[in-house]
């Protein structure tokens, strides 16, 4: 599937279409935009102060559901989850989720 000349809405408020946008731009075409005006911590914060209902998969798929409603797009991408350095190797990201494993078959 192309998506050369299409656009997603990317929904955060965080800046990370910084990090996100050149890839998909550059390998599959598509354009990435943030979402404007969508408060992405309604559904949970990283500090906790505002808890997640749900795993990371079903608020992924729902914070890039609320973005692709606020744009009027159909294409719609979103991320869910911590990151901090890898307990052995400090200097490599890693997932900081304790429930991370999940089945999307």
């Amino acid at each position: 599937m192309s998506y050369r000349n299409a656009m997603a809405v990317l929904a955060t408020m965080h800046g990370k279409e910084c990090a996100v946008a050149p890839p998909f731009g550059d390998h599959l075409g598509l354009t990435v935009r943030p979402s404007v005006g969508l408060d992405t911590d309604q559904l949970g914060t990283f500090s906790g102060e505002i808890p997640r209902h749900g795993t990371m998969l079903e608020v992924a798929l729902h914070k890039a559901r609320l973005g692709m409603r606020a744009a009027g797009l159909p294409l719609g991408l979103a991320s869910e989850g911590t990151f901090g350095p890898h307990p052995a190797v400090p200097f490599f990201p890693a997932g900081m989720e304790e429930d991370s494993a999940t089945d999307v078959r």
